[in-house]
């Protein structure tokens, strides 16, 4: 059996929360530069709200996709390619 889809939440402007949203969306928003090194974010089972690039599904990715280069998809740990463009 598949482990279920996790939902994300972030603080948005003025600290207010955000979502729920899925990984792939949250893997985009940081692809993207809509959440920088300092966007918070949780999820059911997290202490506390952490920096977006401290989570290490959210870091795989972006190390994943950094290392293939003249593609326009990256690299989901989810097992899914999620496209950034």
């Amino acid at each position: 059996m598949s482990e279920p889809e996790r939902t994300w939440f972030y603080l948005g402007k003025r600290s207010q929360p955000r979502g729920p949203f899925a990984t792939e969306y949250m893997i985009r928003q940081c692809l993207s530069g809509r959440l920088g090194q300092n966007s918070l974010c949780w999820s059911a089972g997290m202490d506390d709200w952490q920096p977006v690039f401290t989570v290490p599904i959210f870091v795989a990715a972006i190390e994943k996709s950094k290392q293939i280069q003249g593609k326009i998809h990256f690299y989901c740990p989810c097992g899914n390619e999620v496209y950034a463009g």
